[in-house]
Order: structure tokens, then C-alpha cells, then sequence
């Protein structure tokens, strides 16, 4: 039996750029669309005389056919997702063309959803498995989580809510190595009850400030696996991690790898430190 799909994206590539500290986004003017998904850090970018500023969690759009670049240096916690591709309306009649509009920056409510649609598309591109239906179904998924995000509206109740969670984080990022980082000692940091401030970032963020905590160091983790020779026991410490053992069982709990596998496992994913010419 035989279906007629028409795809209405056409794959490009697409990756997870994890920066190495150095470097700016070129400047450049390209014939597909852009998702660009930020995972951590902040990423400075302009589209023509836009300027904007794209935190973890959230996401950019850059339209086909305008200019777009880099504001300011990669910083050295940044890393993204990043996919091209092409819409294809001279397959399909007008009349079949659904329109939805998208913001050009937006933070997405699931970002654990959209951070599992990246890793399928990456996950078949590598393997050679990702035709171009299924490229096309996963590009509109993550449209998808963009325009359901974008569709929420915040309460003035939670915005204090969300200036309270956007603390905790920020005390998190500026204090990733230190051992002492954890709910008691933010909580000191900001004089709020700590059951009150767990309840408020984890209704914001979909996640407990332990997890927020482990997940930064273990990122931080990655990066040091990435672009250093460093063993396991001086990045346990640089992270933070007073204990390797711990260290080890939180790494294999976020990623699924033993730190060592993980070193030896990144080079065969679809992973770039710098942008150049039309890669991302």
C-alpha cells in the first residue's frame, strides 16, 4: 500500500554547538530557516537591526533570506542546538498551507521535550537513517513546542514567581565549582525559605534546584571531557564534586555514560566548538 505525505520541510543539517570560549557567530546572509535552541549559557545574536539575547531554554528563529550574526564573543558556558532547513511550499497548493506565527524568541515550556527532539533528528542524521519525512515531522514537533510555548501567558503572580526562579539560577551558573553550592546555601544567598524557593523554580523550570545544580556541573563536566586531558578525579573537583564516586553515578544518571565512555563517545556525534560558513 502506498500514502501520499508531502513533506513540508526539506532536512538540512543541523547540531550542538558547545563553545570552547572563543569566537563570534559570523555574519552572514543564508537561504534556509533556523531554530536555535540554547541549552546553556547566553547567546548574543542580531537579525537585521534586531539585537537579542538568548538564554538557556529558549529559542531563536532566523528567517531565510536575512542577515544575521553574532553581537559579542561566545562565552565559555554557552551551548545550543542548532537545525537548517527549507520550506517547500511550490509542493503544495495555497490552499493546503496552514499559517501559525511563530516568535522570533521564545522560552520553551518543555524544554526536556525539546532538547528529545534535537537528540532523535541528531541521533538518525548520524546514523544515516533520518529520511526526509521523518526530518520533516520532527522540525514541525519542535515548531510545535515553539508556538505552544509562546501561547502561555504569565500572571503577575508568576512573574515574581519567575524573578525568584531567574535568581536561584543565576546564583547556580556564577557557582557551578564550588562544593558548597546547594538548596540550604542559595537559600542563605537570597533569604528565602527553601521549601517555598524548591516549589517556586521547579513550577518555572519543570525541574528541582538539585537537578538544576547537578545538571550544570555535569555540563561543565562535558565541556573539561571535551577540551581538556584533565582525569576524572580533577574534573570531579573542578565541578564541585568533593566525591568521585557521586560523581561518576550523577554523570551516568544525566547522560547514560561513565564519564571515560562519554570522552570516548562524543567525537562520533554531530558536535562543532566553532561556526563557520553555513555548518550551523
Amino acid at each position: 500500500m502506498k500514502i501520499g505525505i508531502v513533506p513540508p520541510f526539506l532536512n538540512s543539517n543541523a547540531g550542538l554547538f558547545v563553545s570552547s570560549g572563543r569566537g563570534t557567530h559570523p555574519t552572514r546572509t543564508i537561504d534556509s530557516y533556523e531554530i536555535i535552541f540554547n541549552v546553556s549559557g547566553s547567546l548574543g545574536m542580531f537579525e537585521e537591526e534586531q539585537k537579542l539575547d538568548i538564554s538557556q531554554n529558549e529559542t531563536l528563529v532566523l528567517e531565510a533570506g536575512k542577515k544575521h550574526g553574532g553581537t559579542r564573543p561566545y562565552a565559555g558556558d554557552l551551548s545550543f542546538y542548532w537545525i537548517h532547513f527549507i520550506f517547500q511550499p511550490k509542493h503544495l497548493k495555497y490552499g493546503d498551507v496552514k499559517s501559525i506565527s511563530l516568535p522570533k524568541h521564545c522560552r520553551i515550556s518543555r524544554p526536556e521535550k525539546m532538547t528529545e527532539l534535537f537528540r532523535e533528528y541528531l541521533d538518525a542524521q548520524e546514523s544515516g537513517t533520518l529520511t526526509e519525512v521523518k526530518g520533516s515531522s520532527l522540525i514541525c514537533l519542535m515548531i510545535s513546542e515553539i508556538e505552544s510555548s509562546a501561547s502561555e501567558v504569565i500572571s503577575e503572580g508568576e512573574k515574581k514567581s519567575d524573578e525568584l526562579a531567574s535568581k536561584v539560577k543565576a546564583l547556580i551558573d556564577a557557582n557551578v565549582g564550588r562544593r558548597e553550592l546547594n538548596t540550604s546555601w542559595i537559600s542563605e544567598k537570597i533569604r528565602c525559605n527553601p521549601d517555598y524557593m524548591g516549589r517556586v523554580f521547579k513550577k518555572i523550570y519543570g525541574r528541582t534546584v538539585t537537578d538544576e545544580i547537578h545538571g550544570r556541573k555535569i555540563n561543565a563536566a562535558k565541556k573539561l571531557l571535551f577540551d581538556s586531558s584533565m582525569n576524572i578525579k580533577e574534573i570531579a573537583t573542578a565541578c564541585g564534586f568533593s566525591d568521585t564516586i557521586y560523581f561518576r553515578r550523577i554523570f551516568k544518571k544525566i547522560t547514560g555514560y561513565k564519564p571515560l565512555s562519554y570522552r570516548k563517545q562524543f567525537s562520533h556525534m554531530h558536535v562543532n566548538t566553532e561556526l563557520i560558513g553555513d555548518k550551523s
